[in-house]
This record gives C-alpha cells, structure tokens and sequence, in this order.
C-alpha cells in the first residue's frame, strides 16, 4: 500500500479496530458490559462496522472472509450512493443492499434538509432532526439485519454506509442498548470512536463536498457534518427514549418485532462466558 493510502487506511488499536487494507472505520462492536454486572458483554467476532468497503483490496478481502469469518455484508446505503460508487465484490461473501433512504428519499429538498440539520450550529439539536429521521426510515433496512441477529448468530456479519458513522452509527447504538449496555456514555463514546476510525479521510471528503459546491462553502459547517460527537448520539438516544419508551419499545412500534423475536435477538447478541474489555 502506498503511503497516501496507508494515510487513509491508517492501522488503529484492536480491540475495537481491525486492519482490513482498503477499508477504513472497521471495527468489531462487542466487548461492552451488559446489565447486570457480572452478565457477561456484547459479543465479540460477530457484528462489525465499517465505512464503505468499495476499496477494499485482495489483502483486505481475505482479512474479511478468512481472518473474521465474515460471510455476509448489508450496504445502507442509498441507489444513488450505488450508482456513484458501486460495490467491490469480496470473494466469499454475500453483500445485501438494504437502502436506509430509498431513492425517492433523497430528494434534492430532503437532502438538503438533512445536510442543514447536521451543518447547523444549533449544537446536537441538528443531529437529533437528522438522526430521528433515520430511525423513522430505518424499516424495512434495520429489520433485516436485526433478523439476521435472530435467525444467523453464528454468522458474522459486516454493516456499513459511505462513512460507517450516521446510518450505521444508529444502528449499532440500537443494538448496544438492546444487548442491555446501560451506560448511555459508554454507547455514544464507541459511536465517537469513528472521528478516529476515519482519521484524515475526514478531510479529504471535506474537500471534495466544498470542492462539489452542492453545500455551499461552509468549511466549519461540513466538518460538523462529518464530526460523529458523543453528544450528537446520546441526544439522539435520549430523543428516541422520550418519544418511544425506550429500543424495546422501538422495536416493537416501528420494526414490529414481538416479545419473543427481541428476547432471541438480545440473547444472541450477549456472551455470558466473556469477559468485558470496555469498561470505561
């Protein structure tokens, strides 16, 4: 790898990263501590996040399918995010497209109004309006993982976006809190963890958004848009508490999952044998 790309792919400190070359933001979810202490902690070797894996290399695809054992990889990503920047096959593996926003989504009037959500200097408040809205959207996209959690627990799997930060972010947040991850801090401070995972990619992106011209020339605006604060998630997280009582509550409302589906989900994602490794 050229030293450009080990820029943008820089190695990161597993636990949580793994060094998959040509993919950045990848990391394994488990290790959390569930409620109550002594319980055991999420499960490790089972779900991971990225950003998205289009330049993945043969190096990275074979840390994929034959060091982590992954054989399926669900893209939230958008039709129009596709036809931008197609998927790489990676030997070995399934990948399911299962858009969080369908095409007739993203609308240049929604988008926009996204974008100014996240670029706002209204502080977490835009996040909240931006993340709300991916809860609301996030059927049929998140169900379909979430049977995967259900109905696969042996088989690992691979989430992501285009920056693995805010439809993926989401996600695995639910599924923290689902596992029983009490410590609200210690869901949005993994979340945090992809300021890191993505590293100077931010500001090549930076650049390219400003150098588009789509979303004005906000410099400070669109780091905010690509900034993933612990703040941002957990006002998000407190939003969704008050207006569903809580991520069973969710589930059952808005992915219409029953009791007995959200008790198989939440054992499947919980190792009681295992140790924590993230305790702060």
């Amino acid at each position: 790898m050229d030293s450009q790309a080990s820029a943008l792919f820089p190695k990161l400190p597993c636990p949580p990263f793994h060094h998959v070359p040509g993919v950045s933001n990848f990391r394994d979810i488990g290790g959390y501590p569930v409620s109550p202490p002594g319980r055991g902690s999420v499960r490790r070797r089972f779900i991971y996040r990225s950003a998205l894996p289009t330049r993945i290399t043969p190096a990275g695809c074979e840390v994929l399918v034959s060091d982590l054992k992954i054989r399926v990889i669900y893209d939230f990503r958008s039709h129009l995010e596709i036809e931008k920047e197609p998927p790489k096959p990676v030997p070995g593996a399934v990948r399911y497209h299962i858009p969080v926003f369908p095409t007739t989504d993203l609308s240049p009037e929604k988008l926009a109004q996204r974008l100014e959500a996240y670029m706002s200097e209204r502080g977490p408040s835009g996040f909240v309006y931006a993340y709300s809205e991916i809860l609301r959207s996030g059927n049929p996209a998140y169900r379909t993982v979430l049977e995967h959690v259900r109905d696969r627990p042996q088989e690992p799997f691979l989430v992501h976006c285009t920056s693995g930060k805010d439809r993926t972010g989401v996600f695995v947040a639910l599924l923290l809190r689902l596992a029983g991850v009490k410590d609200l801090n210690m869901v949005a401070n993994e979340y945090q963890l992809t300021e890191m995972g993505l590293g100077s990619l931010v500001e090549t992106v930076t650049e390219g958004l400003l150098k588009d011209g789509k979303i004005g020339s906000d410099r400070e605006g669109v780091k905010r848009l690509l900034s993933a604060k612990a703040e941002n998630l957990k006002a998000s997280m407190e939003w969704l508490d008050q207006t569903y009582g809580g991520v069973e509550e969710y589930l059952k409302t808005v992915l219409k999952f029953n009791d007995e589906d959200i008790r198989k989900i939440k054992a499947n994602l919980i190792a009681e044998d295992e140790e924590a490794i993230f305790n702060k």
